[in-house]
């Protein structure tokens, strides 16, 4: 049976009518894709071949698609049988080739045809021959032939009275195919403009595309003229003859084609004759940032992540990367859609309802995200959540098991109570050390771990007189904050002083002030991993020092020795400084558009270039004794074990447990003090460009809070404040707000006060 006999009379007349009537004029140039030709048209015709950017983005989603395993499924199980599986390893056929053949396409191949095509035009056609007009009465995928992936541009579409008749479809040697719509599956994308046909994303990349190409065109020409632009020669007296003027320009091309050859060629001329020169040409700056927009644009309209056409040094596939989003916003949805139109042919060939659908589980992306996944459920679990309730959160898949419904809570994050108010999170407890630094406090000492449980056990039992049942040396010197002594708590009075602190602060302020330090964790978390990594870096670079040259046996010791074994100074303050300007950089912004939030502004927020490298600068040079003092740090535990006669292992341990100290200790103060800066600038410019015309001084309330700023905070409170543009004045210091740069060490170390926007204050009666 031929499809012609299977068309009816009048769809035959319609296709004739169409063809006489709309096809006419254009039948020719159809045919012959005159209309595709670059000459006859004024716009980039082949965008994929011609510019790199589309290329990239319809790959970034086409291989990601074609990589995915298609697996088919009728209900819940796995559908497969031997014929079935064997047809879909090349469902489609391919170009012919020269001896007249025809062969298949791979299954991967049509993944990958199928999204292209789908980025590009915003519809593909799966088409089918004469052996299908009967599908799903034969099931024997032996006599089924397969499939045609047709160029989109080629399709013509056959529409009669508002209803779709048939499709033309015309190849690349002039050939018309007829099919019939049941012969035909079409996906398309939304267009708005023409019921029938997708709408791709290169259309809406077009303009950007065009003038990227534009541009690298005009950049190239320029180039290419710098290579020969040709000379000016002039006569200084009188005028040449036509042969002498032959003479010169031969003269000077064979120069130029010496010079293509890497031969340096000699010229003389005679007469009074001089030769200049053109000027060398190049592309201004303005031209080649606008170009690199146009690269973003692009990447934007495929669904790609604009960011994806920088170059990073490195690229995170996890739940935050930029990958995880082109994965599942782009690559995912569409991947979809083409397993769908693929679910359809395999039901046609079975007679049953199959699905089908592309694997994605086993993608390095989704491993990743798992994984992150798999430790946000340890944390969850381990602060008292049922592994049911984890799994019904995380969407983890997990099978149930004995138990998994008993929430269990750790002893060790039961909270301890002094004197009725609960202890505070340590990581946002301000730094005494800074303080006694500046001379202006002293260390706390260390509270006995079983003081503090007999507490807690004491306050389960009996809340309200918690503190009669600990011995009064166990908070003896307890300090405020920077540890003045002026404010010092003793056991007799300190405590029931900071408990009435407590009562005294509305629940609102103390709430607040928790809420901004959890936003900030975030970013103390990434300021300390980034120290950290720098450390690490430098800590296994010592190492391998120490297990290549340290030789005890052999008395190496000396001065030097230390130096030899020590990391490189310049390379580490290096990646100290690049890892702590990227996480200063993402704080500022951060800190702007939280402030924004907060005032119910909607607008993004960012800092311009200068504002942010002025603020880089300044804290750079805050920083600038960091690395140094971990070097004398490390050189000095490295003399010590080498004057001790250390053994390797000993020496390697002295240097491990010196790294830890300082990452312990040296990151976390870095982290938070850092944090504060950075949230104190972004949250004081932000508050400039949002209007707010004054602000307060928030502290935790905290017995640990520095005594001045303490008196800060009720000295500019919430319903109090000063003018935006005015400094607060704390400890005899000007701070434009908390952690400001301008402030001394003991004043802006670990703390943790908030600058926050407030109303004009009332005026005094």
């Amino acid at each position: 049976m031929k499809l012609r006999d299977l068309i009816p009379p009048v769809l035959m007349a319609g296709f004739q009518t169409a063809k006489t009537k709309a096809f006419t004029a254009l039948a020719s140039a159809f045919i012959h894709a005159d209309d595709l030709h670059e000459g006859q048209a004024n716009h980039l015709v082949w965008p994929y071949r011609q510019s790199a950017w589309v290329h990239a983005a319809v790959n970034y989603v086409a291989d990601e698609i074609a990589g995915r395993e298609l697996c088919f499924y009728q209900g819940d199980q796995p559908y497969s049988e031997a014929a079935f599986d064997a047809w879909w390893t090349a469902p489609a056929l391919g170009p012919r080739t020269n001896q007249g053949t025809q062969p298949r396409l791979s299954i991967t191949e049509v993944r990958r045809d199928l999204a292209a095509w789908a980025k590009l035009e915003g519809e593909f056609f799966l088409c089918f021959d004469d052996t299908w007009a009967v599908a799903g009465l034969r099931r024997n995928p032996a006599v089924l032939t397969p499939f045609l992936i047709a160029v989109p541009s080629r399709m013509r579409h056959i529409v009669r009275a508002g209803v779709l008749e048939g499709w033309e479809y015309v190849t690349q040697d002039g050939k018309r195919m007829l099919f019939l719509p049941e012969q035909v599956i079409h996906w398309k994308a939304f267009n708005p403009n023409d019921e029938w046909r997708g709408l791709g994303d290169y259309k809406a990349a077009q303009i950007a595309t065009e003038g990227a190409y534009l541009t690298g065109a005009y950049i190239r020409d320029l180039m290419r003229n710098n290579g020969d632009q040709g000379a000016i020669i002039s006569a200084k007296s009188g005028s040449v003859t036509d042969e002498q003027r032959e003479q010169i320009v031969a003269a000077l091309q064979a120069k130029r084609r010496a010079i293509r050859l890497g031969i340096a060629k000699d010229v003389f001329v005679n007469g009074e004759i001089s030769v200049e020169r053109s000027k060398e040409q190049s592309a201004g700056t303005d031209v080649i940032a606008g170009k690199a927009l146009s690269h973003q644009e692009i990447f934007i309209a495929f669904g790609v992540p604009p960011s994806m056409a920088e170059v990073k040094a490195s690229y995170s596939i996890g739940k935050d990367s930029d990958y995880y989003q082109l994965i599942i916003r782009t690559c995912m949805p569409l991947g979809g859609h083409i397993a769908g139109a693929l679910a359809t042919v395999a039901s046609r060939m079975t007679g049953r309802p199959l699905m089908a659908q592309l694997e994605w589980d086993d993608h390095p992306v989704m491993i990743e995200v798992r994984n992150s996944r798999l430790d946000i459920a340890l944390k969850l679990w381990g602060a008292g959540m049922s592994w049911r309730d984890i799994n019904t959160y995380l969407d983890l898949g997990m099978e149930s098991f004995k138990g998994w419904e008993i929430p269990y809570l750790p002893f060790s994050v039961s909270p301890v109570v002094l004197s009725g108010a609960p202890v505070d999170d340590p990581s946002l407890a301000e730094d005494n050390a800074a303080a006694a630094a500046d001379g202006k406090g002293r260390e706390l000492p260390e509270i006995s771990m079983l003081k503090l449980l007999l507490a807690a056990k004491s306050r389960a039992a009996t809340p309200a007189p918690v503190i009669a049942h600990v011995e009064r040396d166990v908070l003896a010197g307890f300090t405020c904050g920077c540890g003045d002594p002026a404010t010092t708590l003793s056991l007799s009075k300190g405590i029931e002083g900071y408990a009435a602190q407590k009562a005294d602060r509305p629940p609102t302020e103390i709430a607040r002030w928790k809420d901004y330090m959890n936003q900030r964790r975030e970013t103390v978390k990434a300021f300390s991993s980034a120290f950290g990594r720098v450390l690490m870096t430098a800590r296994i670079e010592v190492l391998r020092k120490i297990e290549a040259k340290y030789q005890p046996t052999k008395a190496i010791v000396g001065k030097t020795a230390a130096a030899d074994l020590l990391f490189d100074l310049s390379d580490f303050t290096r990646l100290f400084t690049v890892g702590m300007r990227k996480q200063q950089q993402g704080a500022l912004d951060k800190s702007g558009q939280q402030l924004f939030q907060e005032l119910g502004k909607d607008d993004p927020f960012s800092f311009s270039p200068p504002e942010v490298q002025s603020f880089l600068s300044g804290r750079q040079n805050k920083l600038s004794g960091v690395p140094g003092s971990i070097f004398d740090r490390i050189r000095d535990s490295l003399q010590a074990g080498i004057d001790a006669g250390d053994s390797t292992k000993d020496l390697a341990a002295r240097v491990k447990a010196e790294f830890n100290t300082l990452g312990d200790t040296e990151a976390m103060r870095i982290a938070q003090t850092e944090t504060s800066a950075a949230y104190g600038h972004g949250r004081q410019e932000a508050m400039f460009k949002a209007g707010v015309k004054y602000k307060a001084w928030l502290t935790s309330g905290n017995a640990n809070v520095r005594a001045a700023h303490q008196e800060a905070g009720l000295t500019y409170p919430v319903d109090g404040g000063i003018p935006l543009d005015e400094p607060f004045i704390v400890d005899g210091e000007e701070l434009m707000h908390p952690g400001d740069s301008e402030g001394s060490p003991g004043n802006v170390i670990n703390c943790h006060c908030v600058s926050v926007a407030v109303r004009e204050p009332e005026p005094l009666s």
